[in-house]
């Protein structure tokens, strides 16, 4: 068994993030209705529920995490794409900005921006949400050997549900209240600060040990469990009922649609599986963090030459884009990844973490 049918659909994520960002005035998005694109930053809130799906999945065999390896493993494989995109940032902001955020460039170094309002968004802005994850890094191996290994099914689905739904009471409740006047900072404060966005990664762990204990049920029941999230979907993009999805409201449906997408073996699946898509899923990092660097300077330099059609700069910026994350990918995530392999055996057994019959997790 294997979840790569997941793969493609980060490539997919990472692509509606950057016409979300970059889509104004652009052919033929600006044609289409608003409303097809005020959400498509909830691909963020995949990208948080599909890393808590993988990461309990990933390491349910092993009897504990250790946390040094772990940390290392992890910065390993993010934070030198992520220095050289907050690089090629800072160069433009040289050459091209009168006055560059020094104190903005500091903190998204230290992978810290999305806890201070403020700064949430300074300097390579996509990069708030990678500065989440590692948050997310530093919290798993804490959940993994102290409430997911001690404590029965049960107990964790009641505590994460739990949290859920005091989470999204309270982030609601600040939305309702600070959307009509708030200040940029009460906003992004809602909109970016870490803890808001603990809940979309502990629905991913948990739907991947609801995916680890019932995935054979679930199995006999994809059709049922497809009409349910076809219609909640719908329900949700046709009617606007004045809340905040993006931290964590959306974050079931999201888990029900990584259940039902592992649990197929269907074309649709094995077609997902193919290399090519999942070489392009390989590439979703890439392509969002390198984003901005690779718009400010296409576009930048585009100008130079008299260029101003801003649908043309936006797709010679995407083929830059995706040419710039296979480079990344082929040069520096997948060298750097084929390194941590040699150490694997201290970390994980060589035994595939997909078998379950006796899981590391217990599963009463």
């Amino acid at each position: 068994m294997n979840i790569r049918q997941l793969t493609f659909t980060r490539f997919i994520a990472a692509i509606l993030i950057v016409i979300y960002h970059f889509r104004k005035g652009v052919f033929p998005f600006d044609s289409w209705p608003i409303y097809l694109f005020s959400d498509l930053n909830l691909a963020v809130s995949y990208f948080f529920v599909l890393s808590g799906f993988v990461m309990l999945i990933t390491y349910n065999r092993l009897e504990k995490i250790d946390f040094f390896q772990y940390i290392k493993k992890r910065l390993v494989r993010i934070y030198p794409a992520y220095l050289l995109a907050t690089l090629l940032v800072l160069l433009y902001w040289f050459f091209y900005l009168s006055k560059i955020d020094y104190s903005g460039f500091v903190l998204n170094l230290l992978l810290i921006q999305a806890w201070i309002p403020v700064k949430a968004l300074a300097f390579n802005y996509p990069a708030w949400a990678i500065a989440i994850e590692f948050f997310f890094y530093l919290t798993f191996p804490f959940l993994f050997n102290y409430i997911y290994k001690r404590h029965k099914f049960r107990k964790v689905f009641f505590l994460i549900v739990s949290f859920w739904i005091l989470s999204q009471v309270v982030i609601q409740f600040f939305w309702l209240n600070l959307r009509p006047g708030g200040t940029l900072a009460e906003l992004n404060f809602v909109r970016f600060f870490p803890l808001f966005h603990l809940n979309q990664f502990l629905i991913g762990n948990l739907a991947g040990l609801c995916f680890l204990k019932f995935r054979e049920n679930i199995a006999d029941h994809k059709k049922f469990l497809l009409l349910i999230f076809i219609l909640i979907s719908g329900v949700l993009l046709f009617f606007d009922f004045n809340l905040f999805y993006k931290d964590g409201l959306a974050a079931p449906i999201l888990a029900l649609f990584l259940i039902i997408l592992s649990s197929s073996n269907n074309f649709f699946t094995r077609f997902l599986s193919f290399r090519p898509l999942i070489f392009l899923g390989e590439l979703s990092y890439g392509i969002y963090i390198f984003q901005k660097p690779v718009f400010n300077w296409v576009y930048k330099i585009l100008s130079l030459f008299g260029h101003n059609s801003v649908t043309l700069n936006f797709y010679i910026s995407f083929l830059v884009l995706i040419f710039v994350a296979v480079l990344s990918f082929i040069f520096i995530e997948k060298p750097l990844r084929e390194r941590m392999k040699k150490k694997q055996e201290q970390f994980l057994p060589r035994k595939t973490i997909f078998n379950l019959k006796k899981p590391a997790i217990k599963l009463r």
